[in-house]
């Protein structure tokens, strides 16, 4: 699948040193092929951009360091821009447009994704998100639906390890349930993948991953931050074929659904891409309610 339009790029989380050889890495391991491309209707290019930006590396420290720092807001790194504006001469509007939009474009493309019972991969880059949500909203679900089967059926034996390290507890469960998907018992594989998505929700955040209550499920968490903190949380709370209720599920619902799946409604849930949508799930919850949780910290130490 060739995308035919270039995402906003992004270097969240990078130190600046890395922002050169993270933005030439993603042209050439982005899975999606060369994602960071420049657009027609945008004459300046990636590479003229980066060749402004360049000579002032002092500017970009201070501001990849703001960028690291979400919860800080946009404006902080719209205020960095500001106070470099002769040196970044025509770069400037571009680089200050593209901060400004990213976290609603982001956020935007996590939810698509979510729609179709697809969570992001925290390895993949960021644009790649927003790639397959133009891909999706152009009608090319089954393409989509096709890369992110490939892409999670590459990733199995890194993301068993990368679960079973950072929640050694329910290792042996990770285990067994990996175990069942490898050899094909994905009856097995979904079902205990989606308990501990929410078992992962309650030993993060002591929330529900399911719950719509605002006293329980991760709403309530979510309105106690702002935009930028909230980002990544957000695309779990949202409505979803995962945690559709009977009103929203309707009579042709044919989705990955935990109330029908552990309430041993829908038997016919044992497929692969169930199997794999289950598994992007419970990934995806590990790392976006960390963050919350890390964030949470430091409101409180604040």
């Amino acid at each position: 699948m060739q995308p035919d339009k270039t995402p906003p790029d992004s270097t969240l989380d990078l130190e600046a040193s890395e922002v050169d050889t993270r933005a030439n890495r993603a042209e050439t391991e982005g899975p999606l092929g060369v994602i960071t491309r420049s657009s027609a209707s945008n004459p300046t290019s990636r590479e003229q951009v980066l060749a402004a930006i360049g000579p002032f590396i002092e500017m970009g420290v201070e501001l990849n360091r703001a960028l690291h720092q979400l919860r800080q807001g946009v404006t902080d790194v719209a205020k960095v821009l500001n106070e470099h504006r002769k040196e970044l001469g025509p770069a400037l509007r571009t680089a200050i447009e593209v901060v400004q939009k990213f976290p609603a474009a982001l956020r935007g493309s996590l939810h698509s994704l979510a729609m179709q019972g697809w969570y992001l991969d925290p390895e993949w880059p960021l644009p790649t998100s927003l790639e397959l949500a133009r891909q999706i909203a152009d009608g090319s679900k089954e393409d989509v639906t096709g890369w992110l089967v490939d892409h999670y059926r590459s990733r199995i034996a890194a993301l068993e390890e990368l679960l079973c390290s950072q929640h050694p507890k329910r290792a042996l469960i990770f285990k067994r349930a990996f175990a069942a998907h490898q050899a094909g018992h994905y009856e097995l594989s979904v079902p205990v993948l989606l308990s501990q998505a929410d078992g992962i929700a309650h030993e993060l955040c002591g929330r529900e991953l399911y719950s719509r209550r605002p006293d329980k499920g991760l709403q309530g968490l979510i309105d106690s931050q702002d935009a930028l903190e909230s980002l990544f949380a957000s695309a779990l709370a949202a409505p979803s074929p995962v945690n559709a209720t009977k009103d929203e599920r309707g009579q042709d619902f044919s989705g990955l659904n935990r109330h029908l799946v552990l309430h041993g409604i829908d038997v016919g849930y044992g497929s692969e891409e169930n199997s794999l949508k289950a598994l992007s799930l419970v990934n995806y919850a590990s790392f976006a309610l960390r963050r919350s949780k890390h964030e949470e910290r430091l409101l409180k130490r604040d």
